[in-house]
């Protein structure tokens, strides 16, 4: 039975993006025995994954905290928290330890976990594939047209290579999106309970509770001013996750109280606002500029700060489509879509889309920008001081591209 040790530390949305990986190295290798080495923000999806088999958390707040004190005795005790930390590792006796993250810290504790053999790729960041006794060329690593997802797939070809296993091809990227797999907790009546008690009565007056069947002709109704929207009798229902961290990816609170507001003008839509705590502030601030401009109080909803990743997953069985900023909970959205979940837009701005944007089925998921020279710049700040992909974005253009999700 081969052991394997994936590491992929951060953010979310990395992490939900080398779940097919793990899809594939078990799909080659059934019996392997797959842990997970991850931060905590993103362990949810791995505890009671049906394809991981153990999850390591490391406890990078413990030993940051000491370490950052200067105390002899507190740079002690971190060093000791690390040092029992890896032995635990190393008690596992793996054969196969791969790098996913290609950062200094996850090759290090890829190595230092003691596996036979340590994969990931050349050409990352901070000198990583020193630590490696196998690398994977993929050319430029941080090339803007090839999706991370295929760079993750590749290397789970080059990892079964490696141990003597399945030799699938490694030259097909980019690959079939509908044919990709990601493997993620399964939601229970607890969750879904709470996402019922968190929409309070917008559930119960809200119309918008299940996904758009697929329509037929008699339901198709008009836009004067959009691409025709084909619908049924049942009304979307709409999650948008307008926060994230970088500034170049924020696409202004006035567009999305605009578009918002045409969703429910137009379509009688359901609008919830989802987000991480620190994002109350700037969600409620949409909240009430939607609930003033439209006027439809029972079909708009705020639960920012009030869920966790499976709680999402909870709330996006019932969602019709769902559209975000570049971040965690945007790509856990698109994960879900390809088991037959929401219809994904993400409103894009300095992240390139073709590497880290939406991956999912072809026409349920789908990436909105400009085509600005500058674009992508995958900048945190904007070099020209200008946010000019965010704010220049229309609200139309991301309303038309909803709209032809919707008529899927």
């Amino acid at each position: 039975m081969t052991r394997i040790l994936l590491v992929k530390l951060s953010a979310i949305g990395d992490v939900i993006h080398c779940l097919p990986l793990v899809a594939r190295l078990k799909e080659n290798l059934p019996d392997c025995q797959l842990h997970w080495l991850v931060e905590p923000a993103a362990a949810p999806l791995l505890f009671n994954n049906p394809l991981v088999d153990k999850v390591f958390v490391l406890p990078k707040k413990e030993f940051l905290a000491g370490l950052k004190s200067r105390k002899p005795s507190a740079v002690l005790a971190s060093l000791s928290t690390m040092a029992r930390f890896i032995k635990a590792l190393k008690r596992e006796s793996y054969d196969l330890a791969i790098d996913a993250q290609g950062l200094f810290k996850s090759a290090a504790l890829a190595r230092l976990s003691g596996a036979k053999k340590v994969v990931g790729f050349k050409g990352t960041r901070e000198s990583a594939e020193h630590w490696l006794t196998d690398s994977l060329d993929v050319g430029d690593y941080f090339a803007p047209d090839c999706h991370v997802v295929d760079l993750n797939l590749a290397l789970a070809d080059f990892a079964l290579r490696t141990t003597g296993g399945a030799k699938p091809p490694s030259d097909n990227l980019p690959r079939d999106h509908t044919l990709v797999c990601f493997p993620l907790p399964a939601v229970t009546e607890s969750e879904r309970g709470k996402i019922e008690k968190l929409l309070g009565s917008f559930a119960a007056s809200s119309p918008a509770v299940q996904p758009l069947p697929k329509p037929s002709s008699d339901d198709i109704i008009q836009s004067a001013d959009v691409a025709p929207y084909m619908a049924t009798k049942e009304k979307p229902l709409i999650v948008l996750i307008p926060g994230t961290t970088w500034d170049t990816k924020i696409w202004p609170a006035q567009s999305w109280i605009e578009l918002a507001c045409r969703f429910q003008k137009e379509l009688d839509a359901g609008i919830v606002l989802v987000g991480g705590p620190s994002e109350r502030a700037a969600n409620l601030h949409i909240y009430k500029g939607i609930e003033a401009a439209a006027g439809r109080p029972h079909l708009l909803a705020d639960i920012t700060g009030e869920t966790n990743l499976i709680d999402l997953l909870a709330l996006f069985e019932r969602t019709t489509l769902v559209i975000g900023a570049d971040t965690g909970p945007m790509h856990l959205a698109c994960a879900a879509a390809a088991g037959g979940g929401p219809a994904v837009l993400a409103v894009h701005g300095a992240s390139p889309w073709g590497r880290n944007g939406p991956y999912g089925p072809a026409g349920r998921v789908a990436a909105c920008h400009l085509e600005l020279a500058c674009q992508p710049c995958f900048s945190k700040h904007c070099r020209l001081g200008t946010i000019e992909c965010m704010k220049d974005l229309p609200v139309g253009k991301v309303f038309q591209m909803a709209i032809s999700l919707l008529a899927l």
